[in-house]
């Protein structure tokens, strides 16, 4: 995680707007950081389409099932990786 990244997080759960603010960041920066941090597992955007609304994973197993049913994880590189470290 990028010290942006972390920044981010501690913030949640927040809008994206929120975050913006409390961050003094762009909207479109922190959008990208957010999309990162889910597509990592980390966030969990409240709806999936919208993705204006995000919070942490709860828990470990939260963490571990959104990192692997991420859709990314059908690149057999990147799936065969992180399996590995699960």
């Amino acid at each position: 995680m990028t010290p942006e990244g972390a920044r981010a997080a501690t913030t949640l759960p927040s809008s994206v707007d929120e975050v913006a603010e409390k961050l003094s960041m762009e909207k479109s920066r922190v959008k990208d950081v957010l999309e990162s941090l889910f597509r990592k597992g980390v966030a969990i955007p409240r709806d999936f389409k919208e993705k204006n609304h995000f919070r942490l994973a709860r828990n470990i197993v939260q963490l571990h099932d959104a990192t692997l049913a991420s859709k990314h994880m059908r690149d057999p590189e990147v799936r065969s990786a992180l399996e590995g470290i699960w």
